[in-house]
């Protein structure tokens, strides 16, 4: 499996209905028989950088490999003499231990890439990982270790180190309706550092909304919390939220850029209101058109910017998360709006709430040519 860019280890359950990659690859009758055989055991799936993915089954004392045709054994065993011997890094060993082991998923950039599409420059700092997980009640627990560039062996968490839900764990925004998406980070940069190294959206930032390399650098640095909401409005699904803490030394250095978002924005034929201090952009100045965006500064330094909708009232706390970054989703509602293609698993499609949190592992290469390793602890609720 020379040509791998993502394994996933899953463990059969008889009762459940035989994946149509085993019908497919085995035949209707060979898939069901081995299906009730392997009851309880691993088996996994190997998926390449193009073509189809290879299915991996426990035999006696060994593992079976099987694809879609010929043509796709003889491209792996091309690759797989090309490679020769060179060795993977101590921790994607640990993490083939680990699919060994129990369900556990191990990934590379170009999986990333086909997973998130354009937004994959928002997932640079997860190129490479590996993730294990179990079930404690109806929770999924999930830990892990993620990095931009390949995975060092310290800090892997050894399989089984899950721990049942504990105080980490933070409760729920108070809103009226909790958000599809919350994330929080203690620098902007770990989300936004891939995007924004473009040279065409820095060009286009600069010349149409003021945010000039200073600016960038200095927003990049900031904590970030970004909420996702649904929405009512027609043809809009969905309303997107960022929260930033300005400083006045900040307010004043951003003063250039919210003017020049501004005449861009009426350059497009849209219309600005103050409504309780927030400014509201519309297509039309009349009562009742829709607010398709806005701005509001809250008495603690933080500035709200909204996209869909106008920005919301409640909750304008600092954000700062405890690790460098904090999410929680709704993967069902994801997947109710399409969000989630078929290439996610049909359980993690249907998780009601999940949350993950990532803390560095190594602070100190922060400082260094060393690109930072994360660990990561999650638990999805799937009921």
């Amino acid at each position: 499996m020379a040509r791998t860019e993502r394994v996933l280890s899953a463990r059969v359950q008889a009762s459940a209905e035989v994946p149509d990659l085993w019908i497919r690859y085995l035949g209707p009758s060979e898939a069901n028989r081995r299906w009730s055989v392997l009851d309880r055991q691993l088996w996994w799936m190997a998926f390449p950088h193009d073509g189809e993915p290879v299915l991996a089954l426990p035999t006696s004392g060994d593992i079976a490999l099987f694809y879609a045709d010929a043509l796709h054994a003889e491209a792996d065993r091309t690759a797989a003499r090309r490679l020769g011997s060179s060795a993977d890094s101590a921790t994607t060993q640990d993490c083939l231990v680990a699919l060994t082991r129990g369900p556990a998923l191990l990934w590379t950039p170009s999986a990333v890439e086909r997973l998130t599409g354009p937004l994959a420059p928002l997932f640079r700092q997860l190129g490479y990982g590996c993730l294990h997980w179990r079930m404690h009640r109806q929770q999924l627990e999930i830990l892990g270790v993620v990095s931009e560039g390949r995975l060092r062996s310290e800090g892997f968490p050894s399989p089984g180190m899950v721990s049942p839900r504990s105080s980490w764990m933070t409760q729920p925004s108070a809103t009226s309706e909790p958000p599809l998406l919350e994330l929080e980070l203690l620098e902007a940069s770990w989300l936004l550092q891939g995007l924004l190294d473009q040279s065409v959206l820095q060009q286009a930032l600069a010349q149409n909304y003021g945010l000039d390399s200073e600016r960038l650098d200095r927003l990049l640095k900031l904590p970030l919390r970004l909420r996702i909401h649904p929405s009512e409005q027609p043809g809009v699904q969905a309303s997107l939220e960022f929260d930033f803490v300005l400083s006045r030394a900040d307010e004043r250095l951003f003063e250039p850029s919210l003017q020049a978002i501004a005449l861009t924005l009426k350059g497009y034929g849209m219309q600005a209101n103050r409504v309780q201090g927030s400014t509201l952009w519309s297509k039309e100045s009349t009562t009742g058109s829709p607010v398709l965006g806005g701005w509001h500064r809250f008495v603690n330094g933080v500035w709200r910017f909204s996209l869909g909708a106008a920005p919301r009232r409640d909750e304008a706390r600092i954000p700062a998360p405890p690790t460098m970054l904090q999410l929680r989703l709704k993967p069902s509602r994801f997947n109710q709006l399409g969000w989630l293609d078929s290439t996610w698993l049909e359980g993690l499609k249907s998780g009601r709430t999940a949350e993950f949190h990532l803390a560095p592992i190594d602070p100190g290469a922060a400082s260094t040519q060393q690109q930072r390793q994360f660990s990561v602890r999650g638990q999805l609720a799937l009921f």
